[in-house]
């Protein structure tokens, strides 16, 4: 008995000792526990492995690049022959691609020195709003909306028609992970399905619907829309799996597109019917609130896209410049006098935004994380309006920025 008792103490003994041993190892260390809301980088298969292969970066309208900032502050302006109304892309050979509707018409591709390579020629509309951004897809195809005609194109890299089709559509079209493209229309309301062909895979008809744009779930089987303003929907969540509408939320939606987290949480900004209030609301994928915000904002109902940065941190505001934790509470708020387009945050957690101030003159404003101001570069009053699209970082030394309507070309260097 005791022998055995002896057998087992030993057992135990290089049990701890071998356990020991392991944890001190220090030649396979564990890595870092990463914290709360910390966003993972969704991959997605269809799209362009390029900064900016999409509006706001991403289905999910994440608003987040990961690219580097290295500029000196350089600020070069460019009269083209096109008066663009869409925002800028780029591919992944560096190309830049966008929408105009001036002397030149069509999606017209640059390259990143503002070299015309190509314009696909397309009828003028006069200037007319309500074209959608492009989508660089893996494949070097360009898919974009253009409403003069009501048809969405596919052109490959080298400028040719790979396919168009009819359908009544404006603004921003999104993309699945199977390649899929997401059509939003307004006549009839609803949202189609197209393949990499261009024929309509299915028809979801929905009169609540606004057609402004999606924000798609990191699996790809959701989407998000904002609901047509004083319907009395402010939020709508689509199964793309059973082609049907899972919920709704109730409320006045503002112009700032859903953003959804790579928990698939999704953001918003809603307005009180009542009380004439904004907030910021975290929804869970269930369509239950998981937190809400209220914003100081009152004087207006509109709101530029805003950003998540890798650590789960949310940056948005008009008047105001808000960053609000993971968990919704606020970090920091800066009187930022008129916050005017998207806001970009870079991959070395820096916040880009283009803001007007109250002499309205123009200017690029740099901040970092902690709400900081590290680069304020004066931009050139063409006294046409604001630039509404989130600055486009190309690579680490260049800043595009696309004035809506306009046939400015500025670059940051």
């Amino acid at each position: 008995m005791n022998r055995l008792k002896n057998i087992s103490i030993i057992i135990l003994l290089s049990s701890f000792l071998f356990s020991f041993i392991i944890s001190c190892d220090s030649t396979d260390p564990k890595p870092p526990e990463k914290p709360p809301g910390y966003q993972e980088d969704i991959p997605w298969p269809s799209l362009a492995d390029s900064p900016w292969p999409m509006y706001h970066g991403d289905p999910q309208n994440t608003g987040r690049s990961t690219t580097m900032l290295s500029i000196s502050g350089v600020v070069t302006d460019t009269i083209l022959d096109y008066h663009h109304t869409s925002g800028f892309v780029v591919g992944e050979d560096s190309s830049i691609y966008f929408i105009s509707t001036g002397n030149k018409s069509g999606l017209v591709c640059l390259t990143k020195n503002g070299v015309e390579k190509f314009v696909y020629p397309l009828p003028s509309s006069g200037g007319i709003s309500g074209i959608g951004t492009p989508i660089i897809t893996k494949a070097g195809n360009i898919i974009f909306g253009y409403k003069r005609t009501d048809s969405v194109y596919s052109i490959n890299s080298n400028g040719v028609l790979n396919w168009a089709i009819n359908i009544n559509t404006q603004n921003e079209l999104s993309i699945g992970k199977d390649g899929t493209i997401y059509v939003l229309t307004s006549s009839p309301a609803g949202l189609t399905a197209l393949d990499q062909g261009g024929n309509i895979k299915w028809i979801l008809h929905e009169e609540s619907l606004k057609p402004y744009g999606l924000a798609l779930s990191p699996d790809g089987n959701s989407a998000y829309s904002l609901g047509v303003f004083n319907s009395g929907i402010a939020l709508i969540a689509i199964d793309l799996k059973t082609r049907s509408v899972k919920w709704k939320i109730d409320g006045v939606s503002t112009e700032a597109l859903p953003l959804v987290d790579s928990n698939g949480n999704i953001y918003t900004i809603l307005q009180n019917e009542e009380s004439l209030k904004f907030f910021l609301y975290s929804i869970f994928p269930s369509g239950e609130t998981r937190w809400k915000y209220e914003l100081l904002e009152s004087s207006q109902d509109y709101f530029f896209n805003f950003a998540i940065s890798k650590n789960g941190s949310i940056y948005l505001g008009f008047e105001y410049l808000y960053a609000l934790n993971y968990s919704g509470e606020l970090l920091w708020r800066i009187n930022s006098e008129k916050i005017s387009s998207g806001i970009l945050y870079t991959g070395d957690d820096n916040i880009l935004f283009e803001k007007s101030n109250l002499s309205g003159m123009n200017s690029l404003l740099v901040y970092n994380k902690d709400g900081n101001v590290i680069l304020e570069i004066s931009l050139p009053n063409y006294n046409i309006g604001e630039i509404v699209q989130t600055p486009l970082l190309s690579s680490p030394n260049q800043i595009i920025l696309s004035y809506y309507r306009s046939n400015y070309l500025v670059k940051i260097n």
